[in-house]
């Protein structure tokens, strides 16, 4: 089953003018491969709806919902940002209404948690993965403290309830690894992680592939071995009855209406071992043929005297 796809990050206020060009896709070029511009108009905000920008968005809701008693330090936490995602089979399965409805929920989700404090949902749909950007203001208790609302116990909820009102919805998804308990990466260090994820799944893919074609491969060889086995017994039963119209259009090689061995081996020797690239020889070949050349100079002889 697929997993919730749930990353922290912490932005200062230096890091919003960045993160806002990078979510709302307002630079020339982009170092990430993994985006298409040609598909950045299906990304959306579920939450953000004014062209403000994201310091001014994030001062702006500072100030409706604190009451500041001197200015922030320059180094605080404006943002905690979200990165909310599953893996790319899991979105296969979902039509954009679905998808659409995925991450609002988390969203509703987030709000509900943390007091209505979501500033920005940006969902991105021009990557090789759908994925939101959720943009989280810190605030608990009347402060803005990023170390207070996200404690541990926070982290843990999270990674425990998001996956469950999740499955409420309908979406075959489950937790995933305990967020609180891992090394807490970079925006840039989560999507080189993802791509090296995503890279080893298409090299499985392609090693599963190589492996069935091997399986096929063998299967094919298998079968010609057995069409080789065929065309050559179909060889030898030509052979025999090339050695029986002999026999039978010569009474020589047979006695009393029984079979001249000698004269067989003479035979063979003439008629057939050219024909086997020495893979029978005399003995063997009327061994394996006494009983059917037997049979047939038994139907043969009778014509003996019309020949």
């Amino acid at each position: 089953m697929s997993k919730v796809v749930a990353h922290m990050g912490k932005l200062k206020a230096e890091n919003l003018g960045g993160i806002q060009r990078h979510n709302e896709r307002l630079n020339n070029s982009y170092s990430n491969d993994m985006i298409d511009v040609s598909r950045s108009y299906l990304n959306y905000d579920l939450v953000k709806k004014s062209e403000l920008s994201y310091k001014e968005t994030v001062d702006k809701h500072i100030a409706e919902n604190i009451v500041l008693k001197r200015a922030l330090r320059k180094d605080a936490v404006l943002v905690n940002e979200w990165i909310i995602s599953s893996d790319r089979e899991f979105f296969d399965k979902l039509n954009d209404r679905q998808i659409r409805e995925y991450f609002q929920t988390v969203v509703d989700y987030f709000n509900e948690k943390c007091g209505n404090h979501v500033v920005y949902g940006n969902v991105h749909l021009d990557e090789s993965t759908p994925h939101m950007h959720l943009g989280v203001v810190p605030i608990i208790d009347g402060k803005l403290s990023s170390k207070k609302l996200f404690d541990r116990k926070m982290l843990r909820d999270i990674q425990e309830e998001l996956p469950k009102r999740l499955k409420e919805k309908g979406f075959d998804i489950e937790r995933g690894i305990l967020g609180s308990e891992q090394k807490h990466l970079t925006v840039k260090e989560y999507k080189a992680n993802q791509q090296a994820v995503a890279e080893m799944k298409e090299q499985l893919e392609k090693l599963k592939e190589q492996a069935n074609q091997l399986e096929l491969n063998v299967s094919l060889l298998q079968d010609i071995r057995n069409m080789d086995s065929d065309l050559r017994e179909v060889n030898e039963n030509h052979l025999l009855s090339h050695a029986v119209m002999e026999i039978a259009k010569t009474p020589k090689y047979s006695t009393s209406g029984k079979l001249d061995k000698r004269a067989l081996e003479n035979l063979y020797m003439s008629e057939v071992s050219p024909f086997d690239d020495g893979r029978l020889n005399a003995d063997k070949f009327y061994a394996v043929h006494r009983n059917a050349i037997e049979r047939e100079i038994d139907k043969f002889e009778k014509t003996l005297d019309t020949i």
